[in-house]
């Protein structure tokens, strides 16, 4: 009797699995009487009490961004929650591709509202290096590369920049220029270091 004891003891070990840790089961295929090996997916387990959310930055952000800076989420549904979270993980790579790296966010889920694979909207509050925004045509190139023409106490006067980045029309650019600075968009085919420079408001050149 104890040896059938034994090997009933055994046998119901060998037949109940228990989860790891606490959470939510999902549903099952698996119907009574089934073999169960090691390879197969009985149900799903999730601890929902918080999320990780993952997504990505533009490569130009690189070291603005750190653990522990928060984030705001919030679902695609019109009527979803909005959450903030915490930056808890940031990858160690640019990817090649997309030029942007990994970042994970922990979200509280206090009141059981997401569900793990949900997608959000991440919206990060980040402040890059200031560059001026200038229209295209504003920008010259001569034989030390760029320049543009800014208006000073009425007189022309030539100064280098640098290229960052072309947006539609609009140029980035990094140079000897401070906010409020009046550059010529227009007539600068006409424009020489020192002359009179007449404008109208916005700052259009004559």
């Amino acid at each position: 009797a104890r040896v059938e004891l034994r090997r009933a003891r055994i046998a119901l070990q060998d037949r109940t699995i228990a989860a790891p840790f606490d959470g939510f089961v999902g549903s099952t295929d698996i119907d009574r009487g089934d073999r169960v090996t090691p390879d197969t997916l009985i149900t799903t387990l999730d601890d929902r009490s918080h999320l990780y959310i993952s997504f990505d930055i533009p490569e130009i952000f690189i070291g603005e961004l750190l653990p522990g800076d928060a984030v705001a989420l919030e679902t695609w549904g019109a009527a979803g929650p909005r959450v903030s979270g915490e930056v808890v993980d940031i990858g160690s790579r640019i990817d090649p591709q997309t030029r942007t790296f990994a970042v994970r966010a922990k979200v509280e889920n206090v009141d059981d509202r997401l569900r793990p694979g949900m997608s959000f909207r991440v919206g990060v509050n980040l402040e890059g290096e200031m560059f001026a925004v200038i229209a295209e045509t504003g920008v010259q190139w001569g034989t030390e590369g760029a320049y543009v023409w800014s208006v000073d106490d009425g007189k022309a006067v030539r100064k280098p920049v640098r290229i960052i980045e072309r947006r539609e029309g609009r140029v980035l650019v990094d140079g000897d220029l401070s906010s409020g600075d009046i550059i010529v968009v227009e007539g600068v085919q006409r424009m020489r270091d020192g002359i009179d420079v007449s404008y109208d408001l916005p700052g259009l050149a004559d």
